[in-house]
């Protein structure tokens, strides 16, 4: 494959490197000798970027993939540095050649479409990555998106998706609006997705959303994880019954303060199970809060006789 099969997109020789930096602290490390982890790119494109993945993350084999199958030679053609890339490779030592030239840790690409039910790769993923899709693709590549990916990730994979979103009380920046308005021009069914409904679609299928910066990160959460959430629930609801059961039966002003004391108990599950220590404002803003709450128990007199029910 010549370089001049090669196409090239601005936006991902720009955003290659930012995207690099978010694998590099998403993907567990590999040990030299263990077995390669497996990528899994949806939406390659013109190859950009997975050749310059595979370049700097030798440790990790990648599988290319796009929807047009007239990408697929730009994408091979990529994978095959040319004399100077070969160099830079050479000075620094990384990424090995195997046959044809071509990066020894990138298959050989595929036409995937994340709408079908099954997707012509086999086994499981330590990581999928799609970037730029979303916004130029009909929603229901969202949700095919999202399916696929919970198939195909290792029970503790991640997501990576990359592009614009719409935020929810978050200003959008004038150029994405005239952006958004573009693709809206161009195909009814395009445009930035609100990030509230993307991450309703990941919820469907198991995902969870990691972070808030771009590029976006999604975990599958593993089924003791699941067990763990089911039992939270079964907790805080019998304790939202208890407190309506004490309501009923109690006077209102002294078991109020009493509900804040759920303070005190997530700030201790967020450390222990998250390891967030809460900060010196929200410890003090505790205190006095529960300070309050006991000392109108101490000081609050009980005047209130109760009510007869009457008949």
């Amino acid at each position: 494959m010549t370089p001049s099969a090669r196409l090239v997109s601005p936006a991902a020789e720009r955003n290659r490197q930012p995207m690099l930096e978010v694998l590099r602290r998403v993907l567990p490390a590999r040990a030299p000798g263990r077995q390669p982890g497996r990528v899994l790119e949806i939406a390659s494109g013109s190859g950009q970027h997975v050749a310059w993945f595979a370049r700097h993350l030798p440790a990790w084999q990648w599988q290319p993939t796009d929807v047009e199958a007239a990408s697929l030679p730009s994408i091979a053609a990529w994978c095959v540095p040319d004399a100077l890339e070969l160099a830079q490779l050479r000075a620094d030592g990384q990424a090995a050649i195997g046959a044809g030239g071509a990066y020894a840790n990138v298959l050989a690409p595929l036409r995937l479409d994340v709408c079908e039910a099954a997707w012509p790769v086999a086994g499981v993923f330590d990581a999928v990555i799609c970037a730029n899709m979303l916004h130029i693709a009909p929603w229901a590549c969202c949700a095919g998106l999202m399916r696929g990916a919970a198939r195909h990730l290792a029970e503790d994979g991640v997501l990576v998706t990359y592009g614009p979103y719409l935020v929810d009380d978050v200003p959008t920046a004038a150029g994405n609006l005239a952006f958004d308005a573009d693709l809206r021009r161009r195909d009814a069914a395009w445009g930035i997705r609100r990030l509230a409904d993307v991450v309703a679609q990941a919820a469907i299928v198991g995902l969870v959303l990691l972070g808030g910066a771009m590029p976006f990160v999604w975990r599958s959460v593993p089924l003791s994880a699941m067990l763990l959430i089911l039992a939270a629930t079964a907790a805080q609801t019998g304790g939202l019954l208890t407190i309506a059961a004490a309501i009923r039966q109690g006077q209102i002003s002294r078991l109020a303060p009493w509900q804040y004391g759920g303070m005190i108990w997530a700030m201790a599950l967020d450390l222990v199970m998250f390891g967030h220590a809460p900060g010196t404002v929200a410890l003090s803003g505790a205190v006095m809060i529960v300070a309050g709450g006991l000392l109108s128990q101490i000081r609050l007199p009980s005047r209130l006789k109760p009510v007869e029910a009457r008949r």
